[in-house]
């Protein structure tokens, strides 16, 4: 991840525009949440052919646990003292973790992957609403039209058929959204950590997420005794090591440095990467829509991310 570091006291939104290894670095890990964010719901889709949907969050939670605590135990951080982080690193566990993990689970289990995908899209409207009043990181003009941007190519990606079924599936969908919140929560929340290293930050959240999620799976189902498909079982273990133990190493390094706007904005990445692995995989058709789509949303990354030159430089990352 990075060396022990805090969230910046101020807000900067996206990496600095030089030529630094750390603004690179940024965007890089910004496109690997993309990409197995964008994958985790074709890997939801696999493991719900064997698996209930508090199983499938268990699992995933458990996996990536143990993830984050061989790279703890490896970087020998030091856990924090203050009861304070400890109760915030628990209330991350069940607002950003388990609870969207679930919803989203149990919605796509009514839905098809693809409307999974856009709905999770609304995660960056949430996010700049709730960090506006809740943080000192406000909305400007380019963030607006940025993420409006992003919002107009989710449409060009999906066009009006992917809206066909709003009224048959629209308790799935109000769970997608539910998820799609609570992402946005934890992503204001977790800026409120102070002198955390996101390694120790994830692996907490996760170990937390394990004792909650791990007793519900046995109470609300029989996990055990399933005789899985190897698909579902390749699903899970995609859900585990790589969209959420490797993704949660990405994810706390770039909120403790970029802040929660420019992380939100890979959900747009990840719709694209979801209309992808529907092309290759599914057999969907290829449109002009779809390519159109991935050119708008790309744009209103760039702009969200975005501050005008007039000012100079963008605000250069804390020092982690």
């Amino acid at each position: 991840m990075r060396s022990p570091g805090a969230a910046p006291a101020s807000t900067p939104d996206a990496p600095d525009t030089g030529t630094s290894p750390v603004r690179f670095l940024n965007y890089g890990l910004l496109c690997f949440l993309g990409l197995v964010w964008g994958s985790s719901f074709l890997f939801i889709e696999l493991s719900l052919q064997s698996f209930s949907p508090i199983a499938i969050t268990a699992a995933r939670i458990l996996g990536g646990t143990l993830i984050l605590g061989v790279a703890l135990f490896v970087s020998r951080n030091r856990l924090p003292r203050e009861p304070k982080t400890w109760g915030l690193l628990f209330l991350l566990a069940v607002v950003g973790t388990v609870l969207p993990f679930f919803l989203i689970n149990d919605g796509q289990a009514r839905i098809t992957s693809s409307l999974s995908a856009i709905l999770i899209a609304t995660v960056p409207i949430f996010t700049l609403a709730l960090a506006h009043f809740f943080s000192d990181d406000r909305i400007t003009p380019a963030k607006a039209i940025g993420v409006t941007l992003g919002m107009i190519g989710i449409a060009l990606l999906f066009g009006p058929a992917a809206l066909e079924g709003l009224t048959d599936s629209l308790i799935g969908q109000g769970l997608v959204i539910a998820g799609a919140f609570c992402y946005a929560v934890n992503g204001v929340l977790a800026r409120r950590l102070r002198d955390v290293p996101p390694m120790v930050s994830g692996a907490i959240v996760l170990f937390f997420a394990s004792v909650i999620s791990v007793p519900l799976a046995f109470a609300f189902d029989r996990p055990l005794s399933v005789d899985p498909t190897w698909q579902a079982v390749a699903g899970l273990i995609g859900l585990s090591i790589f969209s959420t133990g490797l993704a949660f190493l990405a994810l706390y390094r770039l909120l403790a440095t970029v802040g929660p706007n420019f992380v939100s904005t890979n959900n747009y990445l990840a719709a694209c990467v979801g209309v992808t692995w529907g092309v290759v995989l599914l057999d969907e058709p290829l449109t002009w829509r779809m390519l159109a789509a991935l050119l708008v949303t790309l744009t209103g990354i760039a702009i969200a991310t975005y501050r005008s030159s007039s000012k100079g430089a963008l605000p250069a990352e804390k020092s982690a």
